[in-house]
C-alpha cells in the first residue's frame, strides 16, 4: 500500500473508531443510563448483562484503543513529513 494509501486507511480507521467510542458513550449517558434508573432493580439486570452477556464491554475500550492509537500514528507521521508542523499552532492543537 503507497504512503496515501496507508494515510487514508488509518484516517479512516481513526474516525470510525472514534465514532464508535463516542456515539457508545453519548448513547449510554444520555439514553441508557437514565431508562435504567427509572427500570428500578431491573435495570441493574439489564445493564448487568449488557456487561457481562455481550461484547460491548470489549468494543467500547477497543474502539478508544484504535481512536488513540491511530491518531497518534498520524500526528508522528505528519511531524515526520512535515518538520515544522509539530511546533505549528495546528500541530500544537492536534
Amino acid at each position: 500500500m503507497s504512503a496515501d494509501g496507508t494515510m487514508i486507511a488509518l484516517r479512516l480507521l481513526h474516525v470510525f473508531a472514534a465514532v464508535i467510542w463516542a456515539g457508545s458513550v453519548f448513547f449510554m449517558d444520555r439514553f441508557l443510563s437514565p431508562a435504567l434508573s427509572l427500570a428500578g432493580p431491573d435495570g441493574g439486570r439489564v445493564l448487568r448483562n449488557l456487561i457481562l452477556k455481550t461484547r460491548f464491554m470489549v468494543l467500547l475500550p477497543a474502539a478508544a484503543v484504535v481512536t488513540v492509537v491511530a491518531g497518534l500514528i498520524l500526528y508522528v507521521r505528519d511531524a515526520m513529513t512535515v518538520l515544522a508542523f509539530a511546533s505549528s499552532v495546528s500541530g500544537a492543537v492536534y
